[in-house]
């Protein structure tokens, strides 16, 4: 069985969390880091998503092209 879990990108992580289990009885499955800079796994009945702080998602979305571009920066420092 195929299950997608989408995952999303908040600047108040940790009060989402709170907000989904309040608001929809979600139920917090994993949680990993402290404050605000945190990612959780929470789900409402059978259906799984993830709570990340928007701090930690800007590498996970850094276009390819501009790491490279980067890398090759530090290459020549």
């Amino acid at each position: 069985m195929v299950s997608i879990q989408p995952e999303l990108w908040l600047e108040h992580a940790n009060e989402a969390v709170a907000f989904y289990e309040a608001a929809f009885g979600a139920k917090l499955l994993h949680r990993v880091g402290e404050g605000e800079d945190i990612v959780a796994q929470l789900a409402i009945g059978g259906a799984a998503f993830w709570v990340a702080s928007a701090s930690s998602a800007d590498e996970a979305v850094q276009p390819a092209h501009d790491r490279r571009r980067d890398e090759s920066d530090i290459a020549r420092r």
